[in-house]
């Protein structure tokens, strides 16, 4: 007894609008639990500027670097911080870096909290610089 294939039906997705106004133009100094500090400018909706202040690889300074940046829709309620209600604003931007260096990168601006995975090439590790 043969069984027919399943038939698939394809949906075709509309990425929804990013509201990137409350991110473009900021600029952030964070500095992670293992010491490692970071410097980074939102240029535009495709563009960082970003220092390395230490860390692997502190002293390194990339300006230009081509990044997607989208708005991420929660589902948290809006805060009521110093006195006013906001929305919650969150943003996930990510790049590949020329060196092969991957990074994801989330920031929810309310609270102040910056999250991210960087992958760093195993040559990275051996010679950072």
């Amino acid at each position: 007894m043969s069984s027919l294939p399943a038939t698939v039906v394809y949906q075709q997705f509309e990425e929804p609008v990013s509201d990137l106004s409350g991110l473009l133009g900021k600029h952030i100094i964070y500095t992670y639990s293992n010491g490692w500090e970071y410097e980074i400018y939102y240029k535009n909706s495709d563009t960082v500027d970003y220092r390395v202040r230490s860390g692997l690889v502190g002293g390194r300074v990339v300006k230009g670097q081509k990044v997607s940046i989208k708005q991420l829709q929660t589902t948290l309620p809006s805060e009521t911080i110093e006195g006013s209600d906001r929305e919650t604003s969150m943003y996930m931007i990510s790049w590949v870096e020329p060196t092969g260096t991957s990074v994801v990168q989330v920031l929810n601006l309310n609270r102040r909290e910056v999250r991210r995975v960087i992958l760093f090439p195993d040559w990275v590790m051996k010679e950072p610089l």
